[in-house]
């Protein structure tokens, strides 16, 4: 399942379309549309990490079907609007969120149906713009498509470069896929996922932060594996084959080699050979049982019990075996 997810996200960062994880996937014969923000919450969120200018859209009930026909539904306007971020509020339907809009961002409607614009932050309004400055009317009747589209090309120069919602959707999904790859100790799928993250055609201001998380995970794996070296001179060799054992996972890292030859070398030692294998052991057991209690907590009873089952017959006598027999009783019952 998780190698399944891992290929459907390097398939999304490619063609840097969106694809969440875990029961969230978008069909592939959806329609293209606008992703509107939902609230002013997730807009002023969305406007400050994608660095993009804002857009917002406001009508009546009387002018839905303008801006329908113009914005909603216009093909240019659905491929120009992803450089953007971008709210809808009908004020017959939630004048609350029109209200909240307004007064956040100094916006007066002189009318519907409107477009507006603004800087994703207010320190920006003191940037000059070629076009329009903040707030200014963009669209305020029927036959303004040409006029929004160019007006949008100028505003995105005058701006810079931001994330568009692809891409920005795109890294989201990878770095929180690699975030819980890592939690189920998928280390392997951790680092590929980071590492074609890093592919995705965006500024590198954007891709910092991900390029930070996968040096982090490096320089700390290196840390382990100095401290493992020092217990097994120790001749702890427990301790040492416990960081090996997990290091030996983080393929995509050079240090996995490394951690790879010296858990080898203490299954060839008399001495070591069985803190070793009991070494690797707990580290498959305690990965099993995390993809187990990982297709659980998604609903798939029928794939957890199966896992559950072949860890009770792998790992007899351990804590595990007694820990996933008691998970197949609950599970029976449900």
């Amino acid at each position: 399942m998780c190698n399944l997810k891992k290929i459907l996200v390097y398939v999304l960062i490619v063609s840097l379309s969106a694809l969440p994880a875990y029961g969230k996937r978008k069909k592939a014969e959806e329609k293209p549309a606008i992703k509107w923000c939902q609230s002013l919450q997730e807009l002023q969120k969305e406007a400050k990490d994608r660095q993009c200018p804002i857009i917002f859209v406001f009508c009546d009930n009387t002018t839905f079907s303008i801006i329908k026909k113009e914005i909603i539904d216009n093909p240019d306007m659905i491929k120009d609007s992803k450089k953007f971020s971008v709210i809808f509020a009908n004020a017959d339907e939630n004048r609350k969120l029109m209200d909240e809009i307004c007064d956040k961002y100094k916006l007066a409607t002189k009318g519907f149906p409107e477009v507006l614009f603004s800087p994703y932050d207010k320190n920006e309004i003191r940037r000059e713009f070629n076009c329009v400055g903040s707030g200014q009317v963009l669209y305020s009747g029927p036959g303004a498509g040409p006029y929004m589209k160019d007006f949008m090309a100028k505003a995105l120069t005058a701006m810079g470069e931001g994330l568009d919602a692809d891409s920005y959707d795109a890294l989201n999904e990878a770095n929180e896929l690699a975030d819980e790859n890592w939690e189920d100790m998928n280390y392997k799928d951790t680092i590929e996922t980071l590492n074609d993250a890093l592919k995705i055609k965006a500024a590198e201001k954007f891709l910092k932060p991900t390029k930070d998380k996968l040096e982090k995970l490096e320089k700390d794996a290196k840390a382990e594996m100095d401290s493992a070296t020092k217990k097994e001179d120790a001749k702890d060799y427990a301790g040492a084959a416990d960081i090996y054992a997990r290091i030996s996972n983080y393929e995509g890292f050079a240090c996995a080699k490394d951690a790879q030859k010296k858990l080898k070398a203490l299954k060839n030692n008399a001495d070591a050979k069985n803190a070793a294998s009991l070494a690797e052991k707990n580290f498959n057991g305690q990965k099993s049982m995390k993809k187990a209690q990982r297709l659980e907590k998604n609903g798939d009873f029928r794939a957890a019990m199966s896992q559950y089952q072949q860890i009770a017959k792998l790992y007899p006598d351990t804590q595990f075996a007694e820990d996933a027999e008691i998970k197949i009783k609950e599970l029976k019952n449900k």
